[in-house]
């Protein structure tokens, strides 16, 4: 199979994304493709390739040069892919993907939701294009997810059971909610970012290279690209916006943002297959934003730009291949976790260092974990509310086990989640009654917490100072039947997490609350 050229001639022409296909290629690609845009169906993989017989590793090629993918167990085809199409098929999507991204990009303009159903999308598409209806727009809106506008919380689902069989009449696909990236502010035309989409490959795809008298400001770029065994791929850029045109520069509590949003969807990667545009868009996105948030001679550009290297060989399977791209994502996910930090102490108004400090503490997942024992149910629910209310902590930062909303997720293992968790909270609060006393497993958490160095605030209810011994008996703990030695764990937790307490008449009826229920507890 040749890879032919992706050219762009000319400021105004149209572009092509090429790829020179056999009548046999084409053909599988365009049944694929139609299953879609006809009948809002995926094609059963298994029940597919059995039926091609030793013609499916024709589907293999076609994934491999990203014009088709996985949706569980479904071929869809990619943007990329219909562009291999005659012009009809182009001239049916791309026209009603922009409707659907006028809709998108109205909405976002003059709404504060940035997830939204289905239907929504339906509705707001039909503004910009009464002609379409559910059924021009889930085709349309599938496959404009590599442009990165947005992306699907929930994923591309299969609506129903699949049944064994080619026809897979079945194998109808769904999506529930539509995440909107503020990218789509900077939408013009489909055609337009797609040539965006074909510099930034260029650019940033793993062994690219361009032409040493490239000039983005107004002249012709080259980039040539191999895969090692002779198939070249080569981009004729003209004057294109890159992220080299762009300023270098960023607020730092806006980058901060950003950086954190995308180590918060890096583990959505992990099914993703090497190569996916999720993860294509995924290092395109925070390479850019790192570009604009530090010096071209930073260090932190450089790592990342090191970490996107990756070595694999023919014979690797799926799996294999697979796990090294998730091995490189964590090294990547690393760099940003260390440019956010960086990025703070750039940070000087007060008030944008509080945001910071509670947007980058998601980051490591939860923040504040309660050590308590199940009986003290109660009191460990109020104590968090208090935490919330005096702190304004997000819900999914806090883990308190026994507390619905802040339990630990389905399926998980229990003890090694807890470990996990008990490690890397920035602030671990210990609630110790006599019940927790008695229990091997919060004296567990703790000592294990202790042993790190890290910050413990042992809180008292039902026990005195005392009665403490080993390691807890080293630290100063405060008592939950004092409210001021409740505000006081308010104001140390608010420091160690770099937040500003509100204002105390919001929440001085939780410290009454957590104050009665430790009043309560029963003494040893």
């Amino acid at each position: 199979m040749t890879l032919g050229c992706f050219g762009i001639s000319g400021p105004t022409s149209d572009y092509n994304d090429t790829v020179e296909l056999t009548a046999e290629q084409t053909e599988i690609l365009s049944r694929i493709t139609g299953r879609l845009l006809n009948m809002r169906a995926g094609t059963a993989a298994n029940p597919y390739r059995k039926s091609l017989g030793p013609k499916r590793k024709v589907i293999d090629l076609l994934l491999a040069t990203s014009l088709l993918r996985t949706v569980g167990n479904m071929y869809v085809p990619t943007f990329r892919g219909v562009q291999q199409l005659d012009e009809g098929i182009r001239r049916i999507v791309e026209s009603s993907l922009t409707s659907v991204l006028r809709g998108l990009q109205q909405l976002y303009k003059s709404d504060d939701r940035t997830t939204i159903g289905f239907n929504v999308v339906v509705e707001v598409t039909k503004r910009a294009n009464p002609t379409l209806d559910q059924y021009d727009v889930l085709p349309a809106l599938i496959l404009g997810e590599e442009l990165g506008f947005y992306h699907f919380p929930h994923n591309v689902r299969v609506d129903s059971k699949v049944e064994e069989d080619v026809a897979g009449d079945d194998c109808r696909l769904t999506v529930d909610e539509v995440t909107v990236h503020e990218d789509i502010l900077d939408f013009t035309s489909v055609e337009e970012r797609w040539k965006q989409i074909l510099v930034q490959e260029a650019r940033w795809k793993n062994g690219a290279r361009l032409a040493p008298d490239a000039d983005y400001l107004g002249t012709d770029a080259i980039a040539e690209e191999t895969d090692g065994s002779g198939i070249v791929r080569s981009y004729s850029l003209r004057n294109q916006d890159s992220a080299s045109r762009r300023p270098r520069s960023i607020a730092a509590n806006k980058a901060v943002a950003i950086l954190t949003t995308l180590v918060h969807d890096a583990p959505h990667l992990e099914n993703e297959p090497f190569g996916s545009p999720k993860r294509d868009q995924w290092v395109t996105t925070a390479q850019a934003a790192l570009e604009r948030a530090f010096e071209a001679d930073s260090s932190v550009l450089s790592s990342f730009e090191t970490a996107q290297s990756s070595s694999f060989s023919i014979y690797d399977s799926d799996s294999e291949i697979q796990k090294r791209a998730n091995a490189q994502t964590a090294s990547m996910v690393a760099i940003l976790r260390s440019a956010i930090e960086q990025l703070r102490w750039d940070i000087e108004d007060e008030d944008a260092k509080e945001v910071v400090a509670m947007v980058s503490s998601n980051v490591n997942g939860v923040t504040v974990f309660i050590s308590h024992s199940s009986r003290d149910a109660d009191l460990a629910q109020a104590l968090v509310e208090l935490l919330r209310a005096a702190l304004g902590i997000a819900a999914d930062q806090i883990r308190c086990s026994s507390v619905d909303g802040y339990r630990l997720p389905v399926g998980v293992s229990t003890e090694s989640k807890l470990r996990e968790e008990v490690n890397a909270a920035k602030v671990v609060v210990g609630l110790i009654t006599p019940s927790s006393l008695a229990s091997s497993y919060v004296m567990f958490e703790l000592g294990a917490r202790w042993g790190t160095g890290l910050f413990l605030a042992p809180l008292l209810a039902g026990v005195e100072p005392r009665t403490l011994s080993g390691p807890l008996s080293l630290l100063n703990a405060l008592s939950a039947s004092n409210d001021a030695q409740l505000h006081q764990l308010l104001a140390d937790i608010a420091n160690q997490l770099g937040f500003r307490l509100q204002n105390a008449a919001s929440y001085v009826h939780h410290i009454s609350r957590v104050r009665q229920l430790a009043d309560a507890a029963p003494q040893p």
